[in-house]
């Protein structure tokens, strides 16, 4: 199984289980991950910059450059009370 199809279905089963979990149980996984994502934060910024620098140069449509970029408004998003 190529890694991103592995990484796809470990998401599926993730996404199920946390379905079936309490309401408690979903917020204590959603903040840890919202933690893991801010710990990385930098990382990623700059993964996606190198990201999007690639797909202006292939002229990917600026609709879909919105969609791809990664901002601290997201990461903003992800901070649960």
């Amino acid at each position: 199984m190529s890694q991103i199809r592995e990484l796809a279905y470990n998401a599926k089963v993730a996404s199920r289980a946390l379905a079936a979990a309490s309401g408690a149980a979903r917020a204590q996984a959603l903040n840890a991950m919202a933690g893991k994502l801010e710990a990385v934060k930098e990382e990623l910024l700059a993964a996606n910059a190198i990201d999007l620098e690639n797909a202006r140069k292939a002229n990917v449509p600026e609709a879909f450059l919105k969609r791809l970029a990664i901002t601290d408004k997201i990461f903003k998003h992800c901070k649960r009370k």
